[in-house]
């Protein structure tokens, strides 16, 4: 697989969705001041690429994102599935 920073090997490659329990989730990178990436329940009825274009729910808004293909400055972040969003499109 290919990921937004060039070509690696399948062992190295992170992988884009992250398995939590039955969730799937995407990282996703938004025009914030903080350098990280969001995760967000992708729904069955959508497929996403990395860098593609998303609507998500942030906050009492929604925003534009990208699909990153790997979580960006986030070491062992547990986030509460109870919190989690999903994309919107």
């Amino acid at each position: 697989m290919s990921d937004l920073f060039g070509t690696t090997d399948d062992e190295a490659a992170p992988r884009l969705l992250a398995a939590a329990g039955d969730l799937r989730l995407v990282p996703v990178l938004l025009p914030v001041a903080l350098d990280q990436t969001y995760d967000y329940m992708l729904p069955e009825e959508l497929a996403v690429e990395p860098g593609q274009f998303v609507l998500v729910p942030f906050g009492p808004q929604h925003r534009i994102g990208i699909v990153w293909d790997r979580a960006v400055n986030q070491p062992d972040k547990k986030v509460d599935p109870k919190k989690l969003k999903a994309l919107i499109e």
